[in-house]
């Protein structure tokens, strides 16, 4: 179920109402909850990421539960680009590849931290009136656990949770999980595909989005970076790797 819009009655503020229904208890997995944020396992994310203060995320205001669903209730960050897509005929270049550049810095924030999305599409990307922009919609997100990363995340959130010493973890200088590099690759692949849909309004076709080729994710890279690129440099090289 998407997010519902809705006020704070105390601030009048935008607020979002993640409703997430709870699995039956025989469909409950434990080795799918320790590997992505479904159910009240989101909402703990959504915690962590607030402690470590990722930019681009919208803040978690409060939690609770009943025997049926788990409510999140956050900042409001603006409209998704599926919804902003199909109200803007006229869509600015350069403000494209402003939202590309804020999105691939928010995805850098959470790899830097051990966290991949692993869920980014135009519906979980928002853009406000002032440009900013917000990735929502953690429900499958994945933590890295490697000593690395969880003794980064220590240093921060003080918790004694991990399972680990942190002075011991950061004798590692970087991850060392492949499998949670190939998740931060895809959604560098699935912002692409993000990128390209702004540029055309048109949807990647299956074919092409799994075609995504190295040259590709390094323009990603480096835009991510600040380097400026034209809006045709980008178009060029979707339409390079279609032919």
């Amino acid at each position: 179920m998407p997010p519902i819009r809705s006020v704070c009655r105390q601030t009048g503020s935008p607020v979002a109402l993640k409703v997430i229904d709870k699995p039956a208890y025989e469909a409950f997995s434990p080795d799918a909850s320790m590997r992505s944020g479904h159910g009240p396992g989101e909402a703990e994310i959504l915690e962590m990421i607030a402690g470590l203060d990722v930019e681009g995320v919208p803040k978690i205001l409060d939690v609770f539960e009943d025997a049926d669903a788990t409510y999140i209730v956050s900042e409001l960050g603006g409209l998704d680009l599926y919804e902003w897509l199909q109200r803007s005929a006229d869509r600015d270049q350069a403000t494209v590849l402003e939202v590309i550049t804020r999105l691939l810095l928010i995805l850098e924030g959470l790899h830097n931290w051990g966290i991949a999305h692993n869920d980014v599409k135009l519906e979980n990307v928002l853009l406000d009136d002032s440009g900013e922009v917000h990735l929502i919609d953690f429900g499958s997100a994945v933590i890295c656990r490697c000593p690395y990363h969880v003794a980064l995340r220590r240093e921060v959130l003080e918790d004694e949770e991990e399972g680990t010493n942190s002075s011991d973890g950061l004798e590692e200088e970087r991850c060392c999980d492949a499998a949670f590099a190939e998740f931060c690759e895809e959604d560098l692949q699935a912002s692409a595909t993000v990128m390209y849909q702004l540029f055309t309004g048109s949807p990647i076709s299956t074919a092409e989005r799994n075609g995504m080729v190295t040259e590709k994710k390094e323009v990603l890279r480096r835009v991510s970076k600040g380097e400026l690129l034209s809006a045709d440099e980008v178009r060029e090289l979707f339409e390079q790797q279609a032919s």
